[in-house]
């Protein structure tokens, strides 16, 4: 099984859409630092069990992300810590400086990808129109490339 650590916002997108069980059957189980548990606003006891508060060494600081908020910073840092085979992490400039520190990078739309190609999913698109409801951007080229590599075409209005 992979160890697969994740930032907010994936983890945040599915639960208030009713999709967070999507991360569990893709990975298994997910790791996150206190900042995501902070920004969450939720208890570890809140958590559904697959998602696992793992503390980061403190002591150790990395420099250079400034400009990201606790959560991205921590996720980057758990996920260089433990060797983490991938980081969650929808943030552009998160994934920027994920990917520079050598860090495998998806989003959540990569989960959904990957949830269709497993079989857990039957089809991307109506998630993507749950998920822009509740206010997660997605532009038309992303959109676009997305339903391509499932293989499905745009839901009519």
């Amino acid at each position: 099984m992979k160890v697969v650590v994740s930032d907010t916002s994936a983890v945040s997108n599915l639960l208030s859409i009713g999709r967070i069980e999507v991360l569990r059957q893709v990975f298994g189980s997910v790791l996150i630092p206190p900042a995501v548990a902070s920004e969450l606003a939720v208890t570890h006891d809140q958590l559904p069990s697959f998602i696992e508060l793992h503390a980061i060494d403190s002591s150790i600081q990395i420099a250079g992300f400034e400009e990201l908020d606790p959560g991205e910073i921590e996720a980057i840092q758990l996920a260089i810590e433990i060797d983490a085979d991938a980081l969650i992490i929808d943030d552009k400039a998160g994934r920027i400086a994920a990917t520079s520190k050598g860090i495998n990078c998806l989003g959540v739309l990569g989960v959904l990808v990957a949830a269709k190609e497993l079989g857990y999913i039957d089809a991307v698109a109506p998630i993507l129109i749950e998920l822009e409801a509740n206010r997660f951007y997605i532009s038309e080229t992303v959109r676009r490339r997305v339903l391509n590599l499932v293989d499905e075409i745009e839901p009519s209005e």
